[in-house]
């Protein structure tokens, strides 16, 4: 089975030009996940896992401030401090496997909502090998 998701990364400078670039990955598997983190929520525990090497794109999307630690909620492999309608985007052929946001391979996500008054949606979004 074939997967595909599109990069698209946008731009625009004070005067309103907009620039567009886009990259196409295709693999065999996708990691995909939808997260609600409950109000000041700390360390709620998703199943998510990734083979660092295995990766081809990855988004991460986040409606309000959020922390997402991988591996372990008290010695965590990254930590990843997002705001209020951030997304990271990364592709392995864009941006080569330096800047993927996963320094390790990833067996968990624990995400920390400090807010008092807002809940907080978090989408994943992924292309892997997994050689299927």
């Amino acid at each position: 089975m074939s997967i595909t998701h599109t990069v698209i990364r946008s731009y625009r400078d004070e005067s309103g030009v907009i620039l567009t670039g886009s990259t196409t990955v295709t693999d065999d598997s996708s990691l995909n996940t939808s997260v609600t983190v409950a109000i000041s929520t700390t360390n709620h525990e998703v199943d998510w896992a990734a083979v660092r090497a295995n990766l081809q794109s990855l988004c991460i999307y986040a409606s309000q401030p959020v922390t997402i630690k991988t591996n372990s909620s008290g010695s965590p492999t990254d930590t990843i401090t997002m705001t209020a309608g951030q997304e990271l985007n990364w592709s392995l052929s864009a941006d080569t496997v330096g800047r993927c946001p996963f320094s390790a391979d990833v067996t968990k996500l624990f995400l920390t909502n400090s807010s008092a008054t807002l809940t907080v949606q978090v989408e994943i979004r992924a292309v892997a090998h997994l050689g299927n």
